[in-house]
């Protein structure tokens, strides 16, 4: 996993864009999965349906610290998704 600025925000991405701080501005933070549906899994914390972005809201510090074994699996997950080998195509398709 690594991060840089994208877009005016700290961006984690290994593989693909994974997530951004949004809504940093406020007295909350919002973790964006880029991609957050196609994560394997359950995360009780994240936010959204569909095929694409996932959301994880914090009010504050402690809140980040509460679900840090979450994040963990959620950035696991995605590591593992994207370091897959992609499938072979068939020959003569």
């Amino acid at each position: 996993m690594n991060e840089g600025t994208k877009y005016g925000t700290v961006t984690f991405h290994s593989g693909a864009d994974f997530a951004s701080f949004v809504q940093h501005g406020k007295k909350t933070v919002s973790l964006m999965c880029n991609r957050g549906g196609i994560i394997p899994g359950r995360f009780p914390h994240m936010e959204g349906t569909g095929r694409a972005v996932r959301f994880m809201r914090f009010a504050d510090v402690a809140e980040v610290n509460a679900r840090a074994a979450e994040l963990g699996k959620i950035v696991v997950a995605w590591c593992d998704l994207m370091s897959a080998p992609k499938a072979k195509k068939k020959a003569g398709a």
